[in-house]
């Protein structure tokens, strides 16, 4: 009898080496990992909480199917238990997800899981907040690292923020309560807010800011409610200026006009402005009306050779910055030619 031609294979299979017999696979948990970066702040009234959602299982592989996400808030047992904790601890209503960019080119993109909920229930205690995954298999993770925070009564919104351009900056003012603020700014063409400086005054001048751009504020106070924690009041409602060069420079000083055979010659003291372009020199023919004689640059003297013998000139004289702002005049010096 002739063979079949799967056991031909099988056999070919065995003598060439391609055959495998290994022992049984371990069937996968499928267990989520636990949320790592959790974090939380209390602002205002509410707790505003938030975490990356795990994309892989405890083994490694890529988390299949869609996760329930649960982040619970509540004071701590007598006795710690984290079990007695998850419990009685509130489970707080579901979270807004806003996509995160891949840690890497070609990953998976992630998501952030956002959440907001009243504190006022507990003002005045410490409190765990804590979350977990559970997959579609309903096998939860590990809670994340356990949070304490200590809820205390509102910090007030900062009210009436206002930006006043100035020519070392733009001021800012708000109506507080005495504490600390912090003063967050965008500017035109960002996408979010950061973190300009921090103040105990209800007043911050931003010298930082460029002539020709747009800036947003916010203001919001802030306490200390333990070792590297802080509670935060509301966001101030935003104002934007645009930041214009409005501001003249000062008026020269120390002009001095010296007659000689053919001109009067012309020096004062230099300008200080750093957008200073040059000075602009009037004069007065023997008591008439001042008219423009010359712009120069930034070189503090001019001669004037347009002068004849036997009159009488005054001079005077305005710097001007680079946005065509011109100061006050200076002083007025008068001179004959002999």
């Amino acid at each position: 009898m002739r063979p079949s031609s799967a056991v031909v294979v099988a056999a070919f299979l065995l003598n060439s080496g391609c055959g495998y017999i290994g022992g049984t696979l371990v069937p996968l948990a499928n267990v989520p990992t636990a949320p790592s970066d959790i974090a939380a702040i209390q602002r205002g009234a509410k707790l505003i909480a938030h975490f990356t959602v795990p994309d892989i299982t405890t083994e490694g592989y890529l988390i299949k199917g869609d996760l329930e996400l649960d982040l619970r808030a509540g004071p701590g047992p007598d006795v710690w238990s984290e079990s007695a904790w998850g419990a009685q601890a509130e489970r707080v209503a579901p979270a807004n997800l806003t996509k995160l960019p891949p840690v890497r080119p070609g990953a998976t993109a992630r998501q952030l899981a956002q959440y907001e909920f009243p504190s006022t229930a507990w003002t005045g205690k410490t409190i765990v907040i804590a979350a977990r995954v559970i997959g579609s298999n309903k096998k939860p993770s590990n809670w994340s690292p356990l949070l304490t925070v200590t809820v205390v009564p509102p910090l007030a919104k900062p009210e009436q923020l206002t930006a006043t351009p100035l020519a070392n900056g733009i001021r800012l003012t708000w109506r507080g309560a005495d504490g600390h603020f912090r003063i967050l700014r965008r500017v035109e063409g960002a996408d979010s807010f950061t973190e300009l400086s921090t103040t105990t005054t209800p007043e911050y001048l931003d010298a930082s800011a460029e002539f020709g751009k747009t800036y947003t504020y916010q203001v919001l106070a802030f306490a200390a409610v333990g070792p590297q924690k802080e509670a935060q009041s509301d966001l101030s409602d935003e104002t934007t200026k645009l930041y214009k060069d409005e501001f003249p420079p000062a008026a020269p000083a120390g002009l001095i006009a010296t007659p000689s055979p053919a001109s009067v010659e012309l020096s004062w003291e230099s300008n200080t402005e750093p957008d200073l372009t040059g000075y602009r020199l009037y004069r007065s023919t023997d008591g008439g009306a001042f008219e423009k004689i010359a712009d120069v640059n930034e070189i503090p003297a001019y001669s004037d050779h347009a002068v004849e013998r036997g009159k009488t000139y005054r001079y005077t004289v305005a710097a001007i910055d680079k946005s065509g702002n011109e100061s006050a005049r200076s002083a007025t010096v008068e001179t004959t030619l002999q």
